[in-house]
């Protein structure tokens, strides 16, 4: 490692600052350290392939004293950062669907009117109320990048504060083994019925690796007069707090579906991260537990992530405090922007360091 300059950098809620440098030329993409992947993408405003739906990239920051700690040498720069989401996106998105109505994966329903903006969306379903037709509607949607998320065999009121352990354990399992007997999919996150969370968050994180506590914005209002006010709820927290919009709706007919295509239409171009609840979840989890080490000397700069060790913090937007969840940094992707136009995409795996060396004039990733 070249001591001509040298910092370590710690992600603070995800953010690392970074510098701009001259666009630069891609030749190469690199290797990993262990089981770890990079993948180096040359960006024009865009990121490339993202999962779970596109947008333009965002916009790069100074380094800031608290971020880099430098020591002198002949280093100009860039920095590395870890963006806030997936392809630098400033916001993420994530519609999320409940309780598994035909009219969320039949056709023109929900998962088509996402696809047809470019997004995959998150379904959950209470597993005693599908039909082995409805069934077959959801493995589709699944097998085309829709999550499917577990809402609970029979959907109980009362979910946190009336029902005791056993009975939420079975409501649970008998949903999860519907699931994957059904459409072959493990659920890695859970919506609580009625929103009912409350002391019991820890108890679901033991058997998922996310919970949906609730919703930021509930779409159902937006066939009743709201439309205009949920568009100002989507602007605000795309621009403030944690950035995450969590969309939630029921029924998809009628004046319902009408305004939703046209929240859909609204917001398709923006600098949003639209993706499934795991998908941001996952992002979120593994951006706020590693820290960045490099060091740089000319046009080359040599970069580490390395994964803290959990138990890790899952805080949902909205909520709080953050819960603990039981799932570990394992095939989780992370973007490390270097400049406006070299951007590394680097997959995480427990206790493994990732580290690349880049030509910062030609972005190209020599990985170790």
């Amino acid at each position: 490692m070249s001591p001509g300059h040298h910092a370590i950098v710690t992600s603070v809620l995800g953010l690392i600052a970074c510098t701009t440098a001259p666009a630069g030329e891609p030749a190469g993409e690199g290797g990993s350290a262990g089981e770890a992947t990079i993948d180096a993408t040359a960006t024009t405003g865009a990121s490339g392939e993202i999962p779970g739906g596109g947008g333009a990239g965002g916009v790069l920051g100074k380094p800031s004293p608290e971020d880099v700690e430098m020591v002198p040498g002949d280093y100009p720069g860039p920095y590395p950062r870890v963006a806030r989401f997936y392809g630098d996106h400033t916001a993420a998105a994530s519609f999320t669907f409940d309780d598994g109505w035909a009219s969320h994966a039949e056709p023109g329903g929900a998962a088509d009117a996402l696809e047809l903006h470019g997004m995959r969306g998150t379904f959950y379903i209470n597993s005693g109320n599908m039909s082995a037709g409805r069934w077959a509607l959801f493995e589709d949607i699944a097998e085309r990048g829709h999550e499917l998320g577990n809402h609970t065999h029979s959907h109980p009121s009362g979910f946190g504060d009336v029902l005791d352990p056993s009975q939420r354990g079975a409501e649970m399992t008998l949903a999860q083994d519907a699931l994957l007997a059904k459409t072959g999919v493990r659920a890695k996150t859970f919506a609580y019925p009625f929103c009912s969370y409350q002391g019991v968050r820890e108890e679901v994180l033991a058997r998922f690796d996310f919970d949906r506590p609730c919703a930021t914005i509930y779409y159902d209002d937006v066939a009743n007069g709201q439309a205009s006010t949920i568009q100002g709820a989507f602007d605000h927290q795309t621009t403030n707090g944690a950035r995450w919009v969590v969309g939630l709706l029921h029924g998809f007919d009628g004046a319902r579906k009408a305004a939703f295509v046209a929240h859909l239409d609204a917001v398709a171009g923006r600098d949003v991260w639209f993706a499934p609840y795991d998908a941001v979840a996952s992002y979120v989890t593994a951006r706020d537990h590693v820290d960045v080490e490099f060091s740089g000397e000319g046009d080359q700069l040599s970069f580490s992530l390395i994964p803290r060790p959990g138990p890790y913090a899952f805080a949902s937007p909205g909520f709080s405090p953050a819960a603990v969840a039981a799932s570990v940094i394992d095939g989780d992707p992370l973007s490390v922007v270097l400049s406006a136009s070299c951007m590394v995409h680097v997959t995480l795996h427990p206790g493994v360091s990732v580290t690349a060396t880049v030509d910062t004039k030609r972005c190209v990733i020599a990985g170790r």
